[in-house]
């Protein structure tokens, strides 16, 4: 693929390169094929003072896309043993820049010591 991406947000744009490939995860038993990646060659500098990041990894479905089916859960990019590790995820964002504890993705599962409440699964 050979498509590139423009995204614009209130205090900037980025600009870059999509890319597929496998990604995998588990010591490699659990593998997505095809799945896009975006890289950035180009951000605003206003963006780039405002917000420290790594990346940012894509769940938006197909729906909230602007890049159509390039959504990590589209039952094109996985294989039939990823369906119960993929019923539920969760997401932590760490609170601050100095905060101890890093940001998390977790498949399968909530990590009930981060969560301040009660959890709802949907």
């Amino acid at each position: 693929m050979n498509a590139s991406f423009l995204l614009e947000y209130g205090s900037g744009n980025v600009s870059g390169t999509i890319m597929r490939d496998v990604l995998a995860l588990g010591d490699g038993e659990m593998q997505f094929h095809g799945v896009a990646m975006g890289r950035v060659n180009m951000a605003s500098t206003m963006l780039k003072r405002k917000i420290q990041t790594d990346g940012i990894f894509g769940l938006g479905f197909e729906a909230l896309s602007s890049i159509a089916n390039l959504n990590l859960f589209a039952p094109s990019t996985r294989n039939s043993n990823n369906s119960d590790r993929l019923s539920r995820f969760s997401v932590y964002i760490k609170e601050l820049p100095g905060c101890k504890l890093s940001s998390q993705f977790l498949l399968g599962g909530v990590d009930e010591s981060l969560v301040g409440g009660k959890t709802k699964v949907t």
